[in-house]
């Protein structure tokens, strides 16, 4: 199984960056870190979907993610953005991911990660109203 990479930061697109500022993803330090988005105890979308890994560090560093069997190494572009593909995963876990920084010499890790459905809700007031109330609404 392969991973691929994402060029993040080769956009010229101004508001992508103005957009990652303002969710407060950019970051002047030179930490090792992933997105803010991830973190352990997340659902991801299984498969046949592949999840997005990404995040930060210094610029070019090596950056070295294991997955199960998977263990991928990619460079940081220019901004110190990263990012790889995990192969497409079947429901179930918990699984961790872990990344390492060769060049600041750190592990990070995501602990109690799932694979499953995920769903983005957003919209009216009415989602509030639970599912026992269902029939109220028709």
């Amino acid at each position: 199984t392969t991973a691929r990479s994402h060029g993040l930061g080769k956009t010229k697109d101004p508001f992508a960056s103005l957009s990652r500022a303002s969710f407060g993803i950019v970051t002047a330090s030179n930490h090792f870190r992933f997105a803010n988005v991830l973190g352990s105890n997340m659902v991801l979308q299984r498969a046949p979907s592949s999840a997005v890994i990404w995040g930060f560090t210094s610029a070019h560093d090596r950056i070295t993610v294991t997955f199960g069997t998977l263990r991928e190494t990619v460079q940081a572009n220019v901004q110190g953005e990263f990012s790889i593909d995990l192969p497409p995963t079947p429901a179930g876990g918990p699984y961790d991911i872990s990344a390492y920084s060769a060049k600041h010499d750190v592990t990070r890790t995501l602990e109690n990660v799932l694979f499953g459905d995920v769903f983005m809700c957003a919209g009216q007031s009415n989602m509030a109203v639970q599912s026992t109330h269902e029939n109220a609404l028709r």
